[in-house]
């Protein structure tokens, strides 16, 4: 049976927004944990957490684990761990009380053996499949190639196709219309090789370098949903009626 099942993943508390930044930096929970009880009111479904931007990747472990914590001192919604250091998502899920959101795992990091003592198989988690290796894969072809090596890895590891969640490289329109159009073409193809996974639309990394940023999400969310995505991490106060 497909699941068809869609995600809302709230953006906000992620260190590339200035006001966010600071926070981090002064570990002000409380402006965090606003950020987090407001998304939550406002329909999303789980809370993406980003640090990387404010500390070095030997940081990055200790400071993602203390955001976990705090945010979960105010809400049990599933976190969505946004790292790319593997260290990092291990260190911050111990800390989660309710399965969380791993985003992402690669290719290269499933060949170094970095996520070999990792427990996949925890209940009720999700793991972000990234569709690439190190070089960014613009065409259709390499990144079903990434997608299909990491998910059977993980299936051999106990993961559950219902627990992945493919990310399909989201390019910004800006960058042409056949690096877009290929993300479509993924998107379907990804849809219909895996029925029951997740597909992930990040609409922020679209509408980069847009005027009209609101203008352009909503354009992504539209067709990345027509195409079979149904996970989207995106601003939830100007998108949650997309979703009802």
């Amino acid at each position: 049976m497909t699941d068809t099942r869609q995600t809302i993943v709230g953006q906000r508390i992620n260190s590339s927004s200035k006001s966010v930044a600071a926070a981090l930096l002064a570990r002000d929970a409380t402006f965090l944990q606003t950020l987090a009880r407001d998304q939550e009111a406002a329909g999303a479904h789980a809370l993406d957490l980003n640090v990387s931007a404010v500390c070095t990747r030997a940081e990055e472990p200790d400071l993602l684990a203390w955001l976990a914590r705090v945010v979960h001192d105010v809400s049990d919604l599933p976190l969505c761990l946004d790292s790319g250091n593997a260290h990092a998502l291990a260190a911050a899920a111990a800390q989660c009380r309710v399965a969380p959101i791993v985003n992402s795992v690669s290719p290269d990091q499933i060949d170094a053996g970095i996520w070999d003592e990792f427990d996949m198989a925890r209940e009720g988690q999700r793991i972000v499949v990234l569709c690439t290796r190190r070089a960014l894969a613009l065409d259709l072809e390499t990144r079903l190639a990434c997608a299909e090596y990491v998910a059977a890895r993980l299936i051999d590891r106990g993961v559950g196709e219902s627990a992945l969640i493919f990310d399909p490289l989201m390019f910004p329109l800006l960058s042409g219309r056949q690096i877009t159009e290929t993300l479509w073409d993924a998107i379907r193809a990804l849809r219909e090789r895996w029925p029951n996974a997740g597909i992930l639309c990040a609409s922020g990394n679209y509408s980069h370098g847009m005027g009209d940023r609101r203008l352009a999400e909503r354009e992504c969310i539209a067709l990345s949903r027509s195409a079979g995505g149904n996970v989207f991490l995106c601003e939830t106060n100007l998108f949650a009626y997309n979703f009802r």
